[in-house]
């Protein structure tokens, strides 16, 4: 029961109506007062309201399907055709005198990853970007072939480039590389 210590009309307390009824006898008046009515809460959007906001989601990047090299450069010796990246097949010509080169190829999106394979073994030794390879021999008056296998950012696109090092005289090409001489003596 509401016992109010000053008299109902003085009061400055806010409180029930039916405790303003029990407490106050035939002395006690009443105003009426307007309140202005709170703005309802607006039904959620989502249909689980406990559920806590997730943030936006960015949109994720397309992968590239680009799998060419942006250049490529020989230590020594010069390029035929020149460097496009569409084309597959390279041959670099050095000077006879010359024992190793080493290639320093260059992708052209950051996400691409460089494999090569010496002498065309099938064994691929990863390489970075803008980095020399390990040193390539050359046999003299012989040819030495290199690939590149170039794979995109997707993962699933691959390029494979050959690079054919010839090692010549001024007069023509000299190759005992895959050759065996037999002397027999009867």
């Amino acid at each position: 029961m509401f016992a109010p210590s000053q008299p109902c009309r003085d009061s400055r307390v806010t409180f029930q109506f039916t405790d303003l009824l029990n407490a106050c006898t035939d002395t006690c008046k009443f105003y009426a007062r307007a309140y202005p009515t709170p703005s309802p809460t607006p039904y959620p959007t989502t249909k689980n309201p406990t559920a806590t906001p997730t943030a936006t989601p960015t949109a994720t990047p397309t992968k590239s399907t680009d799998a060419s090299l942006s250049s490529i450069t020989s230590s020594s010796g010069s390029l035929t055709p020149t460097f496009s990246g569409s084309s597959t097949t390279y041959t670099i010509t050095v000077a006879n005198s010359i024992g190793a080169v080493t290639l320093t190829p260059t992708i052209g999106e950051s996400h691409q990853t460089i494999q090569y394979d010496k002498d065309l073994t099938g064994v691929y030794t990863s390489q970075s970007s803008a980095a020399a390879t390990g040193t390539i021999f050359l046999i003299e008056g012989c040819k030495t072939s290199v690939r590149f296998m170039v794979t995109a950012w997707d993962t699933t696109v691959t390029k494979v480039q050959l690079f054919t090092i010839r090692s010549f005289n001024s007069t023509h090409f000299l190759c005992s590389r895959n050759f065996l001489t037999l002397n027999f003596t009867f």
